[in-house]
């Protein structure tokens, strides 16, 4: 059993009556605070033996043994000389904590409370927080690792910035923002967005007005907003990307964007698709990137409404030496302009035809 220390009566106590003598023979009765139940108090820190109740006080005015109550139990006692008659009365008297202090319990006004529970030098570290409702602010730039807590990471919302989670799953319901690469090792994979062709970056246009970080959205001309939309517009400012739906779900509505800043209402609002950006067109059912002349299939082509693999595109001018692999022929269609100092080499056995 866990008990601390009483402040009343606890270790070496005397008690002594009106006159200053020693109250021999009194009486310390124990009850739970507030009431007239008694409660058993203890002899040591092991909370193994119980004191008689009343403890009898000796000769001296002084308690047999020391007395140690329940941890996290608060007492009521009554002081008696040995005829029974009170001298005082102490009510809802807790115990000491001890200086090397184990646990500590904080309560709070309206969820209850938070035990911190020191660990041992070798052992599990760990904070217990209740289970309630409510948020628990964790530091800017945590670090999780081990096999005992947060098994699971979720985030409604974005997560951003420097976060190290070790051999643990991430689950989040909308965008997750790497500043710098992201590695996918072992068998992991990784899963483009999916969109029609109206939902692509760059195809939003509408009118609307930033305040703060609220962008609202009055008026949709094309397409539909999206969370980790780039968007442009005059006076926004360059690189304002939408972090959450607020009231809008990709049309008229509230927004939430990562820069504060102030637009003036009927602004003209398009999404600005990023160089470098790639996805799944299910309207042309096939991969595309986004490079300087807009969007386009990975690995070049003709574009069109349609997803029909009918062109092959090549450039008009050779401007770096080129190999045929051996066993391999090559073609390309005219006029081409191979520079002076370009060299093509075609391996014994093969071809390179041009049209």
């Amino acid at each position: 059993m866990t008990v601390n220390l009483s402040p009343f009566a606890g270790v070496g106590a005397q008690f002594f009556d009106d006159n200053g003598d020693p109250l021999s023979g009194g009486k310390i009765f124990t009850y739970a605070a507030g009431t007239t139940t008694p409660k058993a108090t203890y002899t040591d820190f092991t909370g193994g033996t119980p004191n008689a109740n009343p403890i009898i006080l000796d000769a001296a005015g002084r308690t047999p043994n020391e007395v140690w109550l329940t941890y996290g139990d608060a007492y009521k006692f009554i002081l008696k000389t040995s005829t029974d008659i009170t001298v005082g009365t102490y009510d809802n008297i807790d115990g000491i904590p001890p200086i090397n202090i184990n646990l500590v319990r904080l309560y709070g006004s309206t969820s209850g409370y938070i035990d911190l529970v020191a660990p041992a030098v070798a052992g599990t570290n760990t904070v217990t927080f209740p289970a309630a409702t409510g948020t628990v602010a964790l530091t800017s730039n945590p670090t999780f690792t081990g096999t005992a807590a947060f098994a699971t990471i979720t985030a409604s919302e974005n997560i951003t910035g420097s976060k190290t989670i070790s051999g643990r799953l991430l689950s989040a319901s909308q965008t997750v923002n790497i500043d710098q690469y992201l590695y996918m090792a072992g068998t992991g994979q990784a899963k483009l967005p999916v969109g029609s062709t109206a939902q692509r970056a760059g195809a939003f246009s509408g009118t609307g007005q930033i305040s703060s970080t609220t962008l609202t959205i009055t008026n949709v001309t094309s397409g539909s907003l999206y969370i980790g939309a780039t968007i442009a517009g005059t006076g926004v400012t360059a690189g304002t990307r939408v972090t959450d739906f607020l009231t809008g779900s990709g049309g008229i509505g509230t927004y939430t964007v990562d820069t504060s800043q102030t637009v003036a209402a009927g602004t003209a609002i398009a999404d600005s698709p990023i160089i470098g950006m790639i996805r799944y067109n299910s309207t042309n059912s096939a991969f595309e990137g986004y490079g300087a002349s807009g969007w386009a299939g990975i690995g070049g082509g003709a574009t069109g409404a349609g997803g029909d693999e009918v062109f092959i595109l090549n450039s008009q001018v050779i401007t770096t030496s080129y190999a045929i692999p051996s066993g391999k022929n090559a073609s390309s269609t005219g006029p081409l302009t191979i520079n002076g100092s370009v060299t093509i080499t075609i391996p014994s056995g093969s071809r390179w035809v041009i049209l």
